[in-house]
């Protein structure tokens, strides 16, 4: 979803989620900007906590890449090939994070300062399975998040049935594991899973190699209006003219332009009152409606104080059915 801001790209992205909720899909979402928070409570969803169990998953590849995206440096082929080494032949003596960086620091020199600011974070809790599951990144320091989509990306691949991804503008995070992540936008089709990557513009995905890689093993592209400044991503003329007749309005709808190998075609996004109520990030209707939630959250549930709000506000009754 490269669009610039207030164009609807957190709308769509909302009503996506919504849908594949409906149809029985799991879904893990990483927020930066509190975009999706509304959704997840009025779905019952669990918000991670703080601290997260690294060893949960005993996969020698995901602790290479976990390791890597702690250091600020870009290993070269060989170096990770002799960390790979490293860590599969001692995963029978691996029982904590502190063992593994001690076990690691006795091969890579120093290696144990990249985890100093982090240990604090990890603990012997494990992930369990939830139909929707909520990460507000913005509650977390930069040093941490890196290592903690490496795991969440881990969690995913261990769900059962349909599941989706959703990286709210935080997949620039995860350069160093470019590769890896390459790997697991490919397989993810073939396990009935998918990823949604947002980002503010086309150029997100075209300056860097990880968004490249991304935007290539991506079926579907919906942009919003923007300038196209960069070439590198392949955009016609035609298609470029297009996109700048797209158009949102506040309110009413949101203007996209669908792209894939066979579909270029502009589409309207609409919502209902109970879906505009939902995915509204204005923060004046935010704090209206946070002000009327907090006032009779004691009495109600989040859903009906939702729905009650809205029928306040647009008048007519909200429930599943009206979707």
């Amino acid at each position: 979803f490269p669009v610039t801001i207030g164009q609807g790209k957190s709308v769509l992205a909302n009503k996506l989620i919504q849908h594949e909720i409906h149809s029985g899909s799991k879904v893990i979402i990483l927020d930066l900007g509190n975009s999706f928070s509304k959704t997840v409570e009025y779905y019952k969803g669990v918000t991670l906590s703080s601290k997260f169990n690294p060893l949960q998953f005993k996969d020698p590849r995901y602790l290479k890449e976990f390791v890597v995206s702690v250091m600020d440096e870009k290993l070269s082929k060989k170096e990770e090939g002799r960390l790979f080494d490293i860590i599969q032949n001692n995963m029978g003596d691996i029982s904590s994070v502190s063992g593994l960086v001690k076990l690691l620091d006795n091969h890579f020199k120093g290696l144990s300062y990249y985890f100093s600011e982090i240990m604090e974070f990890f603990d012997e809790s494990n992930f369990s399975q939830n139909k929707l599951i909520y990460v507000d990144f913005s509650n977390y320091p930069e040093a941490i998040k890196a290592p903690f989509i490496i795991y969440l990306i881990e969690c995913f691949k261990n769900l059962d049935g349909r599941e989706v991804f959703v990286f709210d503008e935080c997949w620039h995070l995860l350069q160093k594991n470019a590769d890896y992540i390459a790997e697991c936008f490919r397989t993810f089709r073939k396990h009935e899973a998918s990823a949604i990557a947002i980002s503010q513009s086309l150029e997100d995905f075209s300056e860097s190699q990880l968004g490249r890689v991304i935007i290539q093993n991506t079926f579907y592209k919906c942009l919003f209006r923007q300038k196209i400044i960069l070439k590198s991503f392949k955009i016609s003329d035609f298609e470029s003219e297009i996109l700048e007749g797209i158009h949102s309005l506040k309110g009413e709808y949101s203007e996209f332009l669908l792209l894939s190998d066979m579909i270029m075609k502009p589409l309207r996004c609409f919502l209902n009152p109970l879906e505009f109520t939902l995915f509204n990030t204005d923060k004046e209707f935010n704090t209206k409606l946070t002000s009327y939630v907090d006032d009779h959250k004691k009495y109600f549930s989040y859903q009906d104080l939702i729905k009650d709000f809205t029928h306040k506000k647009y008048g007519g009754n909200y429930d599943e059915a009206s979707y």
